[in-house]
């Protein structure tokens, strides 16, 4: 498995953030507890991967995961996330 990211470290804020501005508002971040996740989707995800997506949330959170590049994959660089968010804003507003 290649782990697949952008050229860009970023944290679940900043994320949103971007992702607002590109479709011109503020999208608001709520943050939920791990016991609230749990809960909300322990029927939908199995335990081991509930555990490493809650640990790996909980690692990343302050420090976003370091960029890999993505050209030995896609033959091209990465997009930043504003781009794609740009490009993908259409799927945005029909949500």
């Amino acid at each position: 498995m290649i782990p697949l990211t952008g050229p860009q470290a970023l944290t679940r804020s900043e994320q949103v953030a971007i992702i607002g501005e590109a479709l011109g508002r503020e999208i608001p971040l709520v943050e939920i507890t791990p016991e609230e996740f749990r809960a909300e989707t322990a029927q939908f995800i199995p335990g081991p991967v509930m555990k490493m997506l809650l640990d790996y949330w909980h690692d990343t959170l302050t420090v976003p995961d370091v960029p890999r590049p993505v050209t030995m994959v896609t033959g091209r660089p990465g997009r930043t996330l504003a781009e794609w968010a740009a490009d993908h804003r259409a799927d945005f507003e029909a949500a």
